[in-house]
């Protein structure tokens, strides 16, 4: 089972649009980057003292029981363009390319320049998201001065955070 990438930008639209119940950000002007964010310390593995990773760790928060399921959504998701979200009126910018093109930059400095004008000041960075296979349940990482991971489940047709964990503030 594959799961394309225009419902992943729908339930990006989603999320990212409810700032009254979700509030994973306040609003569409927020600036908004896709990136690769460190879990916190993983739960340990029930056989031994060592850390489960975190596609055990994904898998058991959304039960799914094939993790290779999820690792194939990581890999697919190295080809999801993200920047797509700007057609449902969202500011998105691809930090990546930034850097690269660029070299050594101030972030602060540039994030300040490109939110001159918009009811935003810094950036949030979001995990592109991983799903069960009936696509009812996700999981998602956000950094916005601080961070939370998230495990979402579609209930009566909206999504609603089931568990937040791994808080932390910068």
């Amino acid at each position: 089972m594959e799961i394309s990438d225009e419902f992943k930008l729908e339930f990006l639209n989603e999320i990212l649009s409810d700032t009254t119940n979700l509030k994973i950000i306040s609003n569409k002007e927020q600036l908004i980057t896709f990136g690769k964010l460190i879990p916190g310390m993983m739960p340990l593995h029930p056989d031994g003292g060592k850390s489960i990773s975190h596609f055990e760790f994904i898998a058991d928060s959304l039960e799914v029981k094939d993790v290779d399921f999820i690792k194939r959504q990581f890999e697919k998701n190295m080809e999801f363009d993200y920047m797509q979200l700007e057609k449902y009126g969202f500011r998105v910018f691809d930090l990546q390319k930034l850097r690269k093109n660029r070299g050594t930059f101030d972030l602060y400095d540039t994030l300040a320049e490109m939110n001159k004008g918009f009811d935003s000041f810094y950036r949030t960075i979001i995990t592109k998201p991983i799903f069960n296979e009936k696509k009812d349940k996700a999981y998602i990482m956000v950094n916005n001065f601080g961070g939370a991971t998230y495990l979402l489940k579609m209930e009566n047709g909206v999504w609603k955070i089931k568990s937040e964990f791994h808080n932390y503030v910068e």
